[in-house]
């Protein structure tokens, strides 16, 4: 029965989210297509998530699961990728969860409109109980390749994860998500978006997204800006020379990456701060170059511009200042 579909691999890493995988798990399990693997990586997990992973596995033939040290969420992807069968590849982080019809529904976007990434909405689940759907234009959309560039880089049209996208497998092959620091997403799916032919946004709103206090990407660390920053200047490096509407983008990026690293940097002792001091003199080097450049970019805010030129010339002290002043910080933000 349904021999005929796209076989779908779901890539789920788990790294101690015990009392989620279930529910993540579960989602996958009552998918109503008919044709899926789960290939659940568990990260070296210490909190049990693994052999919950386990017990679900000798329930249903469709979850195999891989255990492997401790590396992180790119490492544990990049493992799945090299085990999946299917035709089509679908991330999920296993904390979050799917509706039952997910999978069907971006199968049949995908195939019908000879698509090669397929994106829905989702819901974001918020710490206070509420939630609320992104992204908000809720138009369906057919995006040439370098349209689709364009929506997810440049008009926030598309999400920056990995996840809530089915890719053609094709796509994937020799791709590695890179490993060794966060912002892992914005590094590399703009990668992937480069070799898809044509991407579809659908209105279905098929995932759900959790927001959790711990998580990586919710706590300023000095780990976090430098990811930051490696993701953003990659992406400037490789996309700036594509067109003009790239290039002011990934610049207006990278400008705002080096305004919130210098915010924050003064939170940090000086060991932490010494942590990251290659990343922070690419990012005063960056500065020095591109002054004159962000000045004259007209999309990027005067308020930024003005925040990148003292990075330039006063340092982290008075972009912190400049941006705690009470009526900076609400022009800022407004």
């Amino acid at each position: 029965m349904g021999c005929g579909l796209p076989l779908v691999s779901l890539v789920v890493p788990v790294d101690n989210v015990a009392p989620y995988v279930g529910e993540c798990l579960q989602s996958i399990a009552q998918q109503t297509h008919a044709r899926i693997e789960a290939i659940v990586v568990d990260d070296g997990s210490t909190d049990g998530g693994g052999m919950l992973c386990d017990e679900v596995a000798s329930r249903d033939h469709r979850v195999r699961v891989f255990h492997s040290e401790n590396r992180g969420l790119s490492a544990a992807r990049n493992f799945g990728l090299a085990h999946v069968r299917g035709d089509f590849v679908l991330f999920v982080d296993s904390d979050d969860w799917i509706e039952p019809n997910a999978v069907e529904a971006l199968v049949s976007s995908a195939v019908s409109h000879d698509a090669d990434i397929v994106v829905c909405r989702y819901t974001r689940e918020r710490l206070d109980g509420t939630s609320v759907v992104y992204p908000k234009p809720d138009a369906y959309a057919m995006y040439t390749h370098d349209e689709g560039l364009h929506a997810l880089v440049c008009d926030g049209y598309i999400p920056e994860p990995a996840w809530g996208k089915l890719f053609r497998r094709e796509l994937l092959s020799s791709f590695e998500f890179a490993e060794g620091f966060v912002c892992e997403d914005v590094e590399g799916v703009w990668k992937v978006f480069d070799r898809a032919r044509r991407v579809c946004c659908v209105t279905d709103v098929l995932f759900h997204y959790r927001e959790r206090a711990d998580s990586i990407t919710s706590v300023v660390s000095t780990e976090m800006l430098a990811g930051r920053w490696r993701a953003f200047s990659g992406r400037y490096r490789g996309l700036s020379g594509r067109s003009r509407h790239l290039h002011d983008a990934t610049l207006r990026q990278c400008a705002g990456t080096v305004v919130y690293a210098h915010t924050q940097l003064s939170l940090f002792s000086k060991g932490e701060r010494e942590s990251i001091a290659a990343e922070m003199e690419e990012m005063r080097l960056f500065v020095r170059e591109h002054s004159l450049e962000v000045l004259l970019t007209p999309t990027i805010p005067l308020r930024s511009k003005l925040a990148f030129l003292l990075a330039r010339w006063n340092g982290p002290m008075a972009v912190a200042a400049f941006s705690r002043s009470y009526r900076v910080r609400q022009w800022l933000e407004g």
